[in-house]
């Protein structure tokens, strides 16, 4: 790679100001999540919603959870 001191130069300097581009880019949408979720936090119809989902969740996992202690069980009679 025959590659000229001013084309290295070029090359470097396009490479960095993508760099600053894309870390310019993180930052915006870290600054957005942080406002989606300090705006969930402060309202109460979304940290309600928030919470009822999360209940749905782990009663859904305990359901499972469950069902599978209770095919355990089976199959351990089945078994015996």
């Amino acid at each position: 790679l025959d590659e000229t001191p001013d084309m290295r130069r070029d090359r470097l300097k396009a490479r960095a100001r993508e760099l600053v581009r894309r870390r310019e880019q993180e930052k915006r949408e870290f600054a957005n999540q942080m406002r989606e979720r300090q705006f969930r936090e402060d309202c109460d119809a979304f940290r309600e919603f928030d919470g009822q989902q999360l209940l749905r969740e782990c009663m859904e996992a305990r359901d499972t959870a469950l069902e599978e202690k209770a095919e355990a069980k089976r199959r351990q009679r089945e078994e015996d």
